[in-house]
């Protein structure tokens, strides 16, 4: 090699660099070049559907819902379709405490999501871990913790 690389080791290159996919970003550039836009992340969609917390409150839980601390020690257990399962605290979702707009989304950009069923979605994560697909079940139920023994 003709050249070296003021970073590598010894001025050399990384043999790691070959195998990037170079597609993406020509498709990028070309899209850049076509219509004068820099396209840094794709559009997000728009999900329509009630909030977790309205659906769990209508159906009546276990505890009383205006009691700030019965609901600091709730869970929710959410299943999908397949067997992926997401489990948040009662408090993430309450209007008072995190006030996370978690929704169980029945339509993503303007189209029904049936057959499936619905989907958890939650907009603030930063990926879509914990969203969970045809859902079959919502439990909720106290977290139930070891005693504390102290040291």
């Amino acid at each position: 090699m003709e050249t070296s690389d003021p970073i590598g080791p010894l001025g050399a290159k990384s043999m790691s660099e070959s195998p990037f996919n170079p597609v993406a970003p020509a498709f990028a550039n070309a899209l850049r070049d076509e219509t004068g836009i820099r396209f840094t992340e794709l559009p997000p969609h728009t999900f329509e559907g009630p909030l977790l917390r309205e659906v769990v409150a209508d159906a009546g839980p276990a505890f009383d819902v205006r009691r700030r601390k019965d609901r600091s020690r709730f869970l929710l257990a959410v299943t999908g379709g397949d067997g992926h399962h997401a489990v948040l605290p009662w408090a993430e979702i309450d209007a008072v405490f995190g006030d996370a707009p978690m929704l169980l989304a029945t339509r993503v950009d303007d189209r029904p999501l049936e057959p499936d069923g619905s989907q958890l979605v939650m907009p603030r994560d930063r990926c879509g871990t914990r969203y969970v697909s045809a859902i079959t079940r919502v439990w909720v139920g106290a977290a139930h913790l070891p005693p504390y023994t102290g040291g």
